[in-house]
């Protein structure tokens, strides 16, 4: 049997303040916010920790895709491995981009795929 990297996410940061109940199991984040007018937007940054001692992985962050009224951007570099015992931050950042009647309630999830 293979030896499988532990791959999760390790640190949470909603718009600069630690949030770590977003991490609802070690490889999914999930984010509730409320907009209420176009332009509202929330920063979150995400660090990814592989905790392997051996083996370095290749790692990608899939999240909500962008819709009618969410903008939703996901930086995370996905292009090279994420080394043995190192973290990496992402960003994702949501916005709302069109107007809503009413204050709506919005769930971002982010999986890790490794």
């Amino acid at each position: 049997m293979i030896a499988q990297p532990v791959i999760y996410f390790s640190d949470v940061k909603v718009d600069g303040t630690q949030d770590l109940s977003l991490v609802k199991n070690e490889k999914e984040l999930v984010f509730n916010s409320e907009f209420s007018a176009v332009g509202d937007k929330t920063t979150i940054d995400y660090d990814v920790t592989n905790a392997s001692k051996n083996y370095d992985a290749i790692v990608s962050i899939s999240c909500t895709e962008s819709n009618n009224y969410l903008n939703v951007t996901n930086n995370f570099d996905q292009k090279s491995n994420l080394l043995a015992r190192n973290t990496r931050t992402g960003t994702l950042i949501v916005e709302l981009t069109n107007a809503v009647s009413q204050e709506t309630s919005y769930e971002i999830k982010c999986t890790i795929t490794g």
